[in-house]
């Protein structure tokens, strides 16, 4: 398991420091800003949508776009971000530069290639890395969408081992099963992830029944969504059980 939750408890970086994100190439935190595009100030109604209720109008919200390259691997990318300056929060804050002026703060939006939570395991089947890629994509945006795509993860590991998603009920009828009950056959038919797929599942579900979820929840989402794709496609403990069979029999 790779996933660190820590790296993840902020979209917030420094253009001049390391992103505290992995690589979509190499998985090593290792991006940096390559170039950045000039920034374009958003047109005034557009930043009053931004501005919070009793956040005083000295709010200065721009649009940043720029490229990344790995200082590990050499891997290119590039990202789409806002840069937030509040004077009024950065003085509550006590927030300066060296030279004493405010910060301005840079909030990551999205990557392209999306950067990844976690390591996808080299033999996790390609429509379950799609699905992660595709969540992935979401990450920087909101809480709620990538919880939505964290439950199509799970129908499409459900699809991989031959699940069935509809049957016949007693009418005659063709219904769809749901995915709690999906997810129960799987766990039947693969007990090391026991108890760790109807959480992710209930935690996916706020992102279709909450307006504002936060970020730690999220959080705990990716955390289940890689256990349960470790312990699903990595072989490394079906290795040592091998190594240790050889001394032990």
């Amino acid at each position: 398991m790779s996933f660190d939750k820590s790296a993840w408890r902020e979209p917030y970086f420094d253009l001049n420091r390391v992103m505290p994100w992995p690589c979509p190439n190499c998985s090593k935190a290792q991006i940096k800003v390559k170039k950045s595009i000039e920034e374009e100030s958003f047109d005034t109604t557009l930043a009053k949508r931004y501005t919070h209720p009793q956040q005083k109008p000295d709010i200065d919200i721009r649009y940043y776009a720029g490229s990344f390259k790995c200082e590990s691997c050499s891997f290119n990318g590039s990202f789409l971000a806002t840069y937030e300056y509040d004077e009024y929060h950065n003085h509550l804050m006590g927030r300066a530069s060296d030279h004493g002026e405010t910060l301005g703060e840079y909030k990551a939006r999205s990557f392209y290639p999306p950067v990844l939570p976690f390591k996808i395991p080299a033999n996790t089947p390609q429509k379950v890395k799609k699905a992660i890629r595709q969540m992935a994509s979401t990450i920087f945006l909101d809480e709620s969408i990538p919880l939505n795509r964290l439950r199509v993860c799970l129908e499409v590991i459900c699809d991989e081992v031959g699940i069935d998603k509809t049957m016949t009920n007693r009418n005659g009828k063709v219904v769809d099963i749901t995915l709690h009950s999906r997810l129960e056959k799987l766990e039947e038919k693969y007990k090391k992830i026991a108890l760790l797929t109807i959480p992710a599942k209930i935690i996916g579900n706020t992102g279709s029944h909450q307006l504002d979820v936060k970020r730690t929840v999220l959080l705990d989402g990716l955390e289940f969504l890689d256990s349960i794709v470790y312990r699903l496609y990595d072989n490394e403990d079906d290795r040592l059980l091998k190594t240790v069979e050889k001394y032990t029999t």
